[in-house]
């Protein structure tokens, strides 16, 4: 089964170009995520979605850093 979701490898901001997104969509992907940080509104790009880059930490460290990107936000 073909994949439905993109994820671009090396997504920083410079490295989407303006023709990027029509090209990911053009190849049937339904979206796609960049490699930036950055939460998901009801606006968001569905080829540009933002995501945080998350390494094997400890739960106290995924915890903190959790709550940092969230600012608060109880989801």
């Amino acid at each position: 089964k073909k994949p439905a979701l993109f994820a671009y490898p090396f997504g920083a901001r410079s490295d989407v170009t303006p023709d990027l997104p029509r090209l990911v969509r053009e190849c049937g992907f339904i979206a796609a995520c960049a490699n930036w940080p950055g939460l998901v509104r009801w606006y968001t790009h569905r080829y540009l979605i933002p995501r945080f880059v998350v390494r094997d930490w400890r739960a106290q460290e995924f915890a903190d850093r959790l709550g940092r990107w969230l600012g608060g936000l109880y989801l």
